[in-house]
């Protein structure tokens, strides 16, 4: 996906806000800070850009940031157990947040990775195995070269990124409302996020 991971990142943090803040017991600003991180974690193994960019300056070759081991489903369960670990054994204040902070990043970043699997070939089980696996790939009604732009014209992925943005404005707009700094910080990290997404995109439109 595109620019469609944070969106998903805001529907999943929502629509689980039962398992994380069960007691409803935190503050307006600390759900706001979790909403906020989801948005980012949500669009953390795309990173990987940066250095497939830099690979690309440097040797004149392309080199899929999918293909990284920051793609890798494993990582990121790695990575949440390893910082669950941490909590329980070096960490004593702020727990509770922390604790969710963490739960957050693991269905965030390893959602990132499934749905990137739907119109790519990822390398789920990486280091581990390099099989590749992906669940529709791409089926373009407009042949070209540029893998951004097969994706794009796709409908089925392209409709699933509208869907995602439809739905996480709809709760940005209808569900946070009435809870002023909620509403304004979220709606202002979503929109940041999204912009820097298309952008990016345009820039590997560009040079691909």
């Amino acid at each position: 996906m595109f620019i469609a991971h944070s969106p998903l990142g805001l529907i999943q943090t929502h629509y689980t806000n039962s398992i994380w803040n069960k007691k409803n017991i935190l503050s307006e600003k600390d759900i706001t800070k979790v909403y906020m991180f989801s948005m980012v974690s949500s669009i953390l193994p795309d990173f990987d850009l940066a250095f497939s960019f830099l690979y690309r300056l440097i040797t004149n070759k392309f080199i899929h940031h999918h293909t990284f081991l920051t793609h890798s489903l494993l990582f990121y369960i790695g990575l949440s157990f390893i910082s669950l670990l941490i909590l329980l054994f070096f960490i004593k204040e702020n727990k509770q947040l922390i604790r969710i902070f963490i739960f957050i990043f693991f269905i965030t970043t390893t959602t990132h990775i499934l749905f990137d699997a739907i119109g790519s070939n990822m390398q789920l089980l990486y280091p581990f195995s390099n099989k590749n696996f992906t669940l529709l790939g791409t089926n373009p009604i407009i042949n070209s070269n540029n893998i951004i732009l097969q994706y794009i014209f796709t409908p089925v992925l392209s409709l699933i990124e509208i869907i995602l943005v439809i739905i996480s404005l709809y709760i940005v707009l209808f569900k946070f409302r009435n809870q002023k700094f909620l509403f304004k910080y979220t709606s202002l990290t979503l929109m940041i996020i999204s912009i820097i997404s298309i952008l990016t995109t345009v820039i590997f439109v560009i040079l691909d």
